[in-house]
């Protein structure tokens, strides 16, 4: 149990701290620059509200760790898919494509 605990946070902290700030403007610019504001501006508020959460909703099951884990990382692998598309991302010119992005 606790190397997988251990794991599932090596993980976390490669997306959270590792990837997710570099890439965010590949992912996020080609939507427009107010896009890429709000999604600077969201990503401090949410990340402590994340952290805030673990102490509202406690849990020790493994099962709920690692499926919100899962989640998360398919989240992340798709910022990951809107980067590598930069130039012409997905939905660029449609209204629903800076929604997509700013709500992930």
């Amino acid at each position: 149990r606790l190397p997988l605990l251990v794991f599932n946070f090596f993980v976390t902290a490669f997306f959270l701290y590792g990837i997710n700030p570099g890439i965010m403007s590949f992912a996020v610019l080609p939507y427009g620059y107010f896009e890429y504001n709000l999604c600077l501006r969201l990503s401090t508020v949410v990340s402590p509200l994340a952290a805030l959460s673990t102490y509202i909703f406690e849990t020790s099951s493994l099962i709920v760790i690692l499926a919100l884990t899962g989640i998360g990382t398919l989240l992340h692998i798709f910022v990951l898919y809107l980067a590598f598309e930069s130039p012409t991302p997905p939905l660029v010119d449609v209204n629903g494509g800076s929604s997509i992005v700013v709500k992930q």
